[in-house]
């Protein structure tokens, strides 16, 4: 990277999952900053993302004005002033480059040491820009207390005083030496470790850090180990304590806005909540562009919340959750990944996402086991959805590849259950699913059955499947008002897309465990979590195979309905539930 080219620094607006990149702070730059935040977003959302309102958010964020109408006179009166006072001239990246090698810091973790940590701001970091492994091993060379050797020597069981020195030869790669002082060795190939804002050794408050504020970031150590490791992060310190290059002054100008100066005129800035990265929209559950969209996964969800939301210090709680896995007996052939162990970790501090489900009925569960089913949505709920997702709904599968919504649904009585595609349950589901620490999807097959277990009839007679079709579920009435006794005969299927298909009251709805509610009827089927996999409430077989219940009771994974239709042409509705996994 160019060191003269500042890195990317991102701020969201949780809102609307939006990110804007933040590279410089005259007027016109962030003016430029909120029109390509604007222009990155689908159309239907940057229609709610107003351009003044970007404005508004960026320089509230920076903490420089409360909007972008005194964003402009305070940059000329106060800032711009500010910046002049301290040497401000030139902005750069003030970080280390590959070429550096001995730290590597991002942005992202300067900000959160500064404004999440709730520890005072240090007067100087150490980036290690202009520092890589050589400048180390020079500085050893010069103590007087420390020695370089070469690596194969004898680390710690010849007496220091014995220790032989090793001329530095550029030629040889720096990692074929270490540094050997009297109470421990440094090897460099373990500076990575120590490259953190966790602990203070990169900080400078005017005093010598105590030894407990030395961190290094290794896990499942002994006590011999990480009585060395301290030791050598010591050595590390107390090297780059007397450096004159790499330290950058930390000069804060607002609660929200730090600037770091290399002394020289060069500056960069780090703000409150900054990201380092763009965020990818695509793994964004709150625009669907097709109903065929599938769920993130959970890790998904999380990343989007832990960027869109999260406001706490990262690097200390990622070192904190890496700490409890191990601690709990975690390790590397168990690992499942540092963001599920961050996810987890949030999960049991009480941390995390806050955000209510964006529905009622998901305050009031029944509970079997670890799994919790909700009642059948209704009509009510599933409008609330696509009245709340107007980009699902303008991009919802049209006629020709689903059924229409609305012709399945036009009960005066919007608390009667929903009928909708497979499509619009899943995306249903994936709204619902705002919160990282919980798992809302559709059951699967075996949990639909473990829950209604007493519910399942031991025996199915040919006489109970002939009473209970003889029973249907739904009329089909025609726009002029015409109820059909019985199915429609065959028409065109612009004639039949006319009809809508409403419910017979009162409905063959069955009280079901703890406040669930279960539709017993041949005609009326239950979307599961695998695509086209829709059960029966009566007889828990296949939808498509009520028919055959007597012969033999067929898995709705053996023979699926088809996805996109809510089964108003075989005139039956399907619904959903939401299953909860604790």
């Amino acid at each position: 990277m160019d060191r003269d080219s500042p890195d990317p620094k991102f701020m969201s607006i949780g809102e609307l999952h939006a990110a804007v990149r933040v590279s410089a702070l005259l007027p016109c730059a962030i003016k430029d900053a909120a029109r390509e935040a604007r222009e990155a977003l689908p159309e239907s959302t940057r229609n709610r993302l107003k351009h003044t309102t970007t404005l508004n958010h960026i320089v509230k964020g920076l903490g420089v004005a409360p909007g972008f109408a005194e964003y402009e006179s305070t940059y000329s009166a106060k800032l711009l002033p500010f910046m002049q006072s301290y040497r401000l001239e030139e902005q750069k990246s003030l970080l280390a480059t590959q070429a550096d090698r001995l730290v590597r810091l991002s942005y992202r973790q300067i900000a959160d040491r500064m404004f999440a940590s709730s520890l005072p701001q240090p007067k100087r970091i150490f980036t290690g820009t202009g520092v890589d492994y050589w400048t180390l091993l020079k500085a050893a060379a010069g103590c007087a207390d420390m020695k370089v050797c070469a690596l194969g020597d004898e680390k710690t069981t010849t007496p220091y005083d014995q220790a032989r020195t090793t001329e530095i030869n550029p030629t040889i790669p720096p990692f074929r030496y270490f540094v050997r002082a009297k109470n421990g060795v440094l090897e460099l190939l373990s500076t990575i470790q120590f490259c953190n804002l966790i602990g203070d050794q990169l900080c400078d408050y005017g005093t010598d850090p105590t030894d407990s504020r030395l961190v290094a970031t290794l896990y499942q150590l002994n006590t011999s180990s990480a009585a060395q490791i301290r030791a050598g992060l010591r050595i590390f310190r107390d090297l780059i304590a007397g450096l004159d290059s790499g330290w950058m002054t930390v000069v804060p100008f607002s609660q929200n806005l730090v600037f770091l100066s290399d002394s020289q005129g060069g500056y960069d800035f780090v703000f409150r909540n900054l990201r380092d990265m763009p965020h990818d929209p695509a793994s964004v559950g709150k625009s669907l562009p097709d109903s065929r969209t599938i769920a993130p996964s959970v890790d998904e969800r999380f990343e989007t919340w832990l960027y869109f939301h999260y406001t706490g210090w990262k690097e200390r709680d990622q070192d904190d959750a890496e700490l409890a896995f191990y601690e709990a007996g975690g390790t590397l052939a168990t690992y499942p990944g540092s963001s599920a162990i961050l996810r987890e970790y949030l999960n049991r501090q009480g941390r995390g996402a806050s955000a209510a489900s964006p529905c009622e009925f998901c305050g009031s569960r029944a509970g079997k086991g670890t799994r919790r089913l909700t009642p059948l949505i209704t009509i009510k709920e599933f409008r609330h959805f696509l009245n709340a997702n107007p980009d699902y709904r303008a991009h919802r599968r049209n006629p020709a590849d689903g059924d229409p919504w609305y012709e399945a649904n036009t009960d005066s009585d919007d608390k009667l259950p929903a009928s909708v595609t497979w499509y619009d349950a899943k995306a249903y589901a994936e709204w619902v699913n705002q919160d990282p620490h919980r798992e809302v999807r559709l059951p699967t097959e075996s949990e639909y059955r473990e829950f209604f277990s007493d519910y399942i009839p031991s025996h199915i007679s040919v006489e109970d499947v002939a009473v209970a079709h003889a029973r249907r579920l739904c009329d089909f009435i025609g726009p002029d008002g015409k109820v059909y006794d019985d199915h429609p005969p065959y028409m065109p299927n612009e004639r039949f897309a006319e009809l809508r298909i409403r419910y017979r009251l009162p409905l063959p709805l069955r009280d079901g465990p703890d406040g669930t509610n279960l539709m017993q009827s041949p005609y009326f089927g239950e979307w599961l979590e695998a695509e086209g996999a829709a059960i029966n409430g009566l007889f828990f077989c296949a939808q498509g195979m009520t028919g055959t219940a007597h012969e033999t009771v067929v898995s709705p994974l053996a023979a699926r309905f088809a996805p996109g239709s809510t089964g108003k042409y075989k005139s039956m509705k399907i619904g959903f539930r939401l299953a909860l996994l604790d």
